[in-house]
């Protein structure tokens, strides 16, 4: 019985590990489209940041590949058809899994983690702008391609 019931713990150990491993994986595993954007407070009169989004923007994805690569993908439509295809630049996950820093040529943002599964990758960041001080939140959904 002793055996029966450490084989199961075992099992449920193992089960829920892979299931959280699985999660993150899901970082590497997918490609993510931006699903919503928002601010609060409202800036310039708005909240919903995706609806001011031109086309060519909402087909765009990112690609998180291993080694910190970030791969920024312009999608089917261009808004610049001079612009490249795609954007390299990096990535970094903290150990505890809830801050996501996005590295491109001369600055980073750090994003707190706020949900991220197989199918969506919810993301958080707060920033003061300079010329007021008011301090912003924005707040990314991805949906997993």
């Amino acid at each position: 019985m002793k055996k029966a019931v450490t084989l199961l713990l075992l099992l449920a150990v193992f089960t829920a590990s892979c299931i959280f491993r699985d999660d993150m994986q899901a970082l590497t595993h997918n490609k993510w489209r931006m699903k919503s954007w928002t601010v609060v407070p409202e800036y310039m009169g708005e909240t919903d940041l995706y609806a001011q989004l031109p086309a060519c923007k909402k087909d765009d994805f990112l690609n998180f590949e291993y080694e910190s690569v970030l791969i920024t993908d312009e999608g089917a439509t261009k808004c610049n058809d001079n612009d490249p295809q795609t954007v390299n630049s990096y990535w970094h996950m903290n150990d505890d899994k809830t801050e996501l820093t996005l590295y491109n040529d001369s600055t980073s943002t750090i994003y707190s983690v706020k949900n991220i599964n197989r199918n969506n990758l919810e993301l958080e960041t707060t920033f003061e702008e300079d010329t007021a001080g008011t301090t912003y939140t924005w707040h990314i959904t991805y949906k997993a391609m």
